[in-house]
């Protein structure tokens, strides 16, 4: 913003009025246009990834807190009254015992190795075993029958079709982590190879999917057949077998109408008078009058078919509907 000298204000105020309100005029819109893009900074260092389309990452060091929406309870923290807990407990009977002897006394260093312990102190410790995988062999005994001299040849198990091949718990186990952990299967051969030392082909780990949803294929099918979502037609079916005596109380009781449409009458009746009323209402606050006053009246009781409500408007206020 340019700001007027002192020789610029006097020339405008011996020009008179109107040149003087002109300087007044462009120094507001200089004001204005500098407030404008005062805004406009200051619209931009407010915007973060919360109110416009800018990306978390661009928040920087100005990045807004989470704050939890969860309001503080009257409990305390951890485990709360009455709350039965989850914790390792030792077993009678471990798969492995180590012992760990007393070589001297602590106090006056004899030797104690000879002397038979009083009592020992236990602590359990729940861990995996070391994992190898085991290789079995299959042979399949070859006999000559001595009495006709045929080779006979026992047969092997049906999974078991090549000479060298991986069993089913691998199997398993990379179907596992791929279809339940979403493990990818470049993934999967790398824990192989880690643990196991061996990493089985994503040709294998495939097959073995292909196996796996051929051998659950009949589950599924059970399963869909019985979540299939059914038509509107087999509901109303569904609906009329199982209440069978409602639908038809017509034909035990004279009384129940065959039909809902006397109900419906009555309902219809009701609403029109209101729909009057209310068109009535907004007819006589345009009409600027302040006093609405209508008899609605029921001359018989509803159900019967020469039910009409009857509409009596009060002439002395509203006389020329």
């Amino acid at each position: 913003m340019r700001r007027p000298t002192r020789d610029e204000i006097r020339a405008a105020y011996r020009q008179g009025e109107e040149a003087t309100i002109q300087l007044f005029d462009y120094l507001v819109w200089e004001l204005q246009t500098l407030q404008d893009q005062l805004q406009t900074l200051q619209d931009q260092l407010n915007k973060n990834s919360k109110n416009s389309s800018k990306p978390p990452s661009s928040d920087g060091l100005k990045k807004p807190r989470t704050k939890s929406r969860r309001k503080p309870g009257n409990k305390k923290n951890g485990g709360q009254e009455g709350h039965v807990g989850h914790t390792l407990k030792p077993v009678e009977e471990p798969d492995h015992i180590e012992l760990h002897g007393v070589e001297q006394c602590d106090l006056c260093g004899a030797t104690l190795t000879d002397v038979e312990a009083g009592d020992h102190q236990k602590r359990q410790v729940f861990d995996i075993p070391p994992v190898k995988i085991e290789v079995t062999e299959h042979q399949a005994e070859i006999k000559t029958c001595p009495h006709c001299g045929h080779t006979n040849t026992a047969s092997f198990p049906p999974d078991v079709t090549a000479s060298v091949q991986y069993g089913n718990r691998i199997k398993a186990m990379a179907v596992y982590q791929n279809n339940y952990q979403f493990v990818p299967l470049g993934r999967i051969g790398d824990f192989f190879e880690d643990v196991f030392g061996h990493r089985p082909s994503e040709a294998i780990i495939l097959r073995a999917n292909a196996t796996g949803a051929e051998n659950i294929k009949p589950a599924n099918d059970v399963i869909k057949e019985g979540g299939v979502k059914q038509s509107p037609p087999k509901n109303l079916l569904d609906r009329l077998k199982g209440h069978k005596r409602e639908v038809l109380a017509f034909m035990y009781d004279f009384d129940v109408p065959f039909d809902n449409n006397q109900a419906e009458r009555d309902v219809r009746m009701m609403k029109l008078v209101r729909r009057i009323s209310q068109r009535l209402f907004v007819a006589c606050k345009l009409r600027g009058e302040d006093q609405f006053s209508a008899d609605l009246t029921f001359r018989a009781k509803p159900g019967a078919v020469q039910n009409r409500p009857v509409f009596q408007p009060d002439n002395s206020v509203h006389g020329w509907i």
